[in-house]
């Protein structure tokens, strides 16, 4: 688990620096999603095992959410452009 939230605190920070906010989404969107995984982790990791499999489908079908809110949160980013 470690090693997990390791990468995902690299994979955050190359993005946060290689990217900027446009806006209030972009800035305050992007730390929701990353406390929402990072929540979503440690609540998987601490939690019991699903009820039964239509708890799993609908976990599944959840983190579906997870791809248009991060496309939504890079919209509202822009590239730094390096000097």
């Amino acid at each position: 688990m470690l090693i997990e939230l390791g990468l995902l605190l690299v994979g955050v920070t190359l993005y946060a620096r290689a990217t900027r906010a446009r806006d209030g989404i972009g800035r305050w969107g992007l730390l929701a999603l990353v406390l929402f995984l990072v929540g979503g982790f440690a609540g998987a990791g601490a939690g019991t095992p699903p009820s039964d499999e239509r708890a799993v489908a609908l976990g599944a079908l959840v983190l579906w959410l997870l791809v248009p809110w991060g496309w939504w949160v890079d919209r509202h980013r822009e590239p730094v452009l390096a000097a």
